[in-house]
Order: structure tokens, then sequence, then C-alpha cells
């Protein structure tokens, strides 16, 4: 069984020094989840599930929209060899 976690926080900003002002221009915040098992029925069939998830959200609104994806899957492998 394997499980990664992922987080990232990525920004830019501008700063007026003149007015003491800062102000967000670009960036986002990442996060990416993955499960995989694998399971061993006998020596030449293995199974394995898996699944995974990533959400992306701008830390500007007006550069895009936040956006997640799901995937889920099992693969199935048959060995013929000894």
């Amino acid at each position: 069984m394997n499980l990664d976690f992922s987080y990232r926080n990525q920004n830019a900003v501008c700063r007026n020094l003149r007015e003491e002002t800062t102000q967000a221009t670009s960036g986002n915040r990442a996060v990416k989840v993955s499960l995989s098992a694998d399971y061993t029925y006998s020596r030449m069939l293995t199974l394995n599930f898996y699944y995974d998830y990533q959400s992306n959200f701008p830390l500007v609104s007006t550069a895009s929209y936040p956006t997640s994806t799901h995937d889920a899957g099992m693969t199935l492998k048959f060995t013929l060899t000894r």
C-alpha cells in the first residue's frame, strides 16, 4: 500500500514601497493525494487499485477558477510465464 500527499503554495506579490502596500498578482495553492494498493491473488495474477485526487485553488480569482480532478481504477496483471 502506498500513500502520497503533496501541498504546494506558490504566489507572486507586487509591493509599492512608496505607499507601503502589497498586492497579490498571481499564484495558486495545489493539493495532491495518491493512494495505491497491490493485491497478489496468486503468483500469476496481481490486482492493483489506485485513487488520485488533484485540486488547484488560484490566489487571484480573475486568473482562473478552482479545479479538481478525481481518478480511480483497477489494473489486472496476468503473467503467463513462470
